[in-house]
């Protein structure tokens, strides 16, 4: 019996799963997320500091990645990077993982420029406009200057936006097509305001 059990236990090793995991990520992976990453931190203008991606291991039939120094490999990069840095780095990865996807599926980002700066905010703002232009991008975000900086750079690439502002007006959860008045154009300002005028004196 004892045999029979450690050959049940041999018979179910992750081990050699593991191993065809590792060589054909290797194959089909990890050598296009490598060749693919230099050029999305490059889009986002992260050229200050030399990083790569490096193949992490695997366990239980899968492979890990992770971002390392290209000549500190052994140094932490969340030890060095702002988290400003360690945010832009991390969506550059997304972004370049999306590469190894059949698909153009839709994305959503929940606020991604919290922490950033405004060189940051700028370099995010432009990135994710180039990437519309190839699949649906839905970004949420309460910050208005970055709001402002998706607006211009998606009409310099020619992209169509579609908004909707969810604010509280007596309740919470009210949607609206038009953009919060901080972020409307001058030309928009006006338009609104005429608007609201012709209802005062429709109720006068």
């Amino acid at each position: 019996k004892l045999a029979a059990y450690h050959q049940c236990a041999d018979d179910t090793s992750t081990a050699a799963i593991t191993r065809k995991n590792t060589e054909l990520t290797k194959r089909l992976v990890t050598d296009q997320l490598q060749s693919a990453f230099p050029e999305e931190i490059q889009k986002i203008d992260f050229t200050h500091l030399s990083v790569e991606v490096r193949a992490a291991g695997g366990a239980r039939g899968a492979l890990y990645h992770q971002i390392v120094f290209k000549n500190a490999p052994g140094v932490t990069v969340t030890n060095v990077l702002s988290e400003g840095e360690a945010r832009s780095l991390s969506l550059a990865a997304f972004l370049t993982e999306l590469t190894t996807a059949p698909t153009r599926s839709a994305i959503i980002f929940d606020d991604p420029v919290s922490s950033l700066d405004h060189l940051w905010r700028e370099r995010i703002a432009a990135r994710l406009a180039s990437e519309a232009k190839t699949r649906q991008v839905v970004v949420f975000t309460h910050d208005i200057l970055f709001l402002r900086l998706l607006l211009e750079y998606s009409r310099n690439e020619g992209i169509d936006c579609l908004n909707q502002y969810i604010r509280r007006e007596g309740q919470a959860g009210y949607c609206s097509a038009d953009l919060p008045w901080q972020a409307m154009p001058i030309k928009e300002r006006l338009g609104r305001l005429r608007t609201h005028l012709q209802v005062a004196e429709k109720v006068l």
